[in-house]
């Protein structure tokens, strides 16, 4: 009973998170989001394994518990804020913990699996058809930011970046496969296209970063047809994205968008220097234990720089960098703990976690290191949204599901492989 549940929330998860948070509800409940139907999914998983007594065994847990009990232990310490502040923790680290660990319980099947991924892709092909249309219908300009299905263009940036990433490891893993490697060159295409008319900085740097990590993995591993081919995939893309005139005379200059990236005189990126240096201050006043997530904004205004406008105060929520924001609201402990789960989490996709023949945990595997690597780039200048990293804890789970298929069942490894490649 258990199992057959927590597949179907975890369909709806992956619905959830490619749809971008934009869900149903449904009673109390309350499924417009994919925190509660991840929360339940993993717990459905973690009361199943308990229930069998076999555990799938997922990498750096142990490491993830810690920076969770840390979290916990700071909040008591907010005062008056100490309720808001453990409602947070609860709805964001304890959610994603409890997904992580319970969704490689219930993907216990090589079959299960397959078609988590392929939801994944069905409604992600589905869901940019629909974005690309509202970016042709209505530009990049006001209306679009405010009254479209997706609404921020760092929600969009990030989906396309963690879908890319599927596609991409999933096309290296089946390029024996002519039907199947033209579905997902032509989705991987898709995103990609995607992703550059999202017109989000963070998440191009992002993209940097995930295809370095499957370059150097490349010429590790002496790929060199597949890293030929990712080469002019990309430059496709790039001679695709061209300028072009919408319906509210919105100019889309993909190009000068990746210059600014460098341009030191840029708003936003003053912008970001200025909260930088406030968190800075933070974590030298609070190095410990941190200010707290729910007073970030409060702290900021008090510290704030003397240079800062109005304009730039309502846009400090958070610290524009991922291992900033955890020492400026988590003490330096708590940062050094997310820097060592990351880099374990790095090192176990580059060894490991991509060292199986077969198709599906090679696939799987890369695509988690490529969003893994794309996301923390990525966080560099911003803090991922929630459905992001849910995005990202997904395909981690699906690289830990995959690999325990490939060494743990019954038939040894030899057989399991060929069964996983039978399979697929």
């Amino acid at each position: 009973m258990l199992k057959p549940l927590g597949l179907g929330f975890l369909f709806l998860t992956t619905v959830l998170v490619c749809m971008g948070g934009k869900g149903l509800v449904v009673g109390p409940l309350s499924l417009e989001h994919p925190r509660n139907p991840s929360f339940i999914c993993g717990l459905c998983g973690l009361l199943y394994a308990l229930g069998r007594r076999k555990w799938v065994t997922v990498p750096a847990l142990p490491l993830a518990l810690g920076y969770l009990a840390w979290c916990l232990f700071t909040d008591l310490f907010r005062g008056k804020d100490t309720a808001e502040a453990l409602e947070y923790t609860l709805t964001n680290h304890v959610f994603l913990m409890t997904f992580l660990a319970g969704v490689p319980q219930i993907l216990s099947r090589a079959k299960t699996l397959r078609w988590n991924v392929y939801i994944f892709l069905a409604v992600a092909t589905i869901i940019g058809l629909y974005c690309t249309y509202e970016h042709w219908q209505y530009g990049l300009g006001e209306y679009f930011m405010r009254h479209t299905f997706w609404r921020t263009k760092g929600r969009l940036g990030g989906f396309f970046l963690t879908t890319f990433c599927s596609c991409l490891g999933l096309l290296i893993a089946y390029w024996r496969k002519p039907r199947l490697l033209i579905l997902l060159g032509i989705l991987g295409l898709f995103a990609l296209f995607g992703l550059l008319y999202s017109y989000d900085r963070t998440s191009y740097v992002g993209l940097v970063a995930s295809c370095g990590l499957v370059f150097l993995l490349f010429f590790k591993r002496g790929w060199l047809p597949m890293l030929t081919l990712l080469i002019l995939v990309i430059l496709l893309a790039l001679l695709g994205t061209r300028n072009y005139i919408s319906n509210n005379l919105y100019e889309v200059d993909i190009p000068r968008r990746i210059r600014s990236i460098f341009d030191l005189k840029d708003a936003t990126l003053r912008h970001r220097f200025l909260v930088w240096q406030g968190s800075a201050k933070m974590v030298a006043r609070h190095p410990f234990i941190g200010v707290g997530e729910v007073q970030f904004f409060d702290t900021y205004r008090e510290l704030k720089p003397p240079e800062e406008t109005e304009s730039d105060r309502h846009n400090a929520f958070h610290a524009h960098n991922i291992l900033l924001h955890a020492a400026a609201t988590r003490g330096l402990p708590g940062a050094v703990l997310l820097s060592v789960i990351l880099v374990v989490y790095l090192r176990w996709l580059w060894g490991p976690g991509t060292s199986k023949k077969s198709p599906l945990a090679l696939g799987l595997g890369l695509g988690a290191l490529a969003s893994l690597g794309g996301i923390v780039m990525d966080g560099m200048g911003d803090v991922p949204k929630f459905t992001n990293v849910l995005t990202v804890v997904l395909q981690l789970a699906w690289a830990s599901s995959a690999y325990h298929l490939g060494n743990n069942l019954p038939y040894g490894r030899n057989g399991e492989v060929e069964k996983l490649d039978s399979s697929t």
